[in-house]
């Protein structure tokens, strides 16, 4: 089984399309799970540096949690069309 995906999405974006709310779409990912009734809590860590061309353990940890978070928001979304 391969999965392609053609096309990217900001969960904002979607967020404020899908629930026609357009203020909730510049909002951190802790937020936007609240707006689709579900409770997930950021990360304690700072930002990761985006341009560094080595990360830490934790900074990969940050990225993986923001990635798996964008992934359950938008499949919530996508379940409410």
């Amino acid at each position: 089984m391969s999965v392609k995906c053609k096309t990217g999405i900001e969960v904002g974006y979607l967020a404020a399309k899908i629930l026609k709310k357009a203020n909730i779409e510049k909002k951190g990912l802790a937020e936007l799970a609240g707006e689709v009734e579900m409770d997930i809590k950021e990360p304690t860590d700072k930002c990761p540096d985006w341009n560094a061309i080595v990360f830490s353990n934790e900074e990969i940890k940050y990225a993986m949690h923001n990635a798996y978070t964008s992934y359950v928001i938008g499949n919530k979304l996508l379940g409410m069309l």
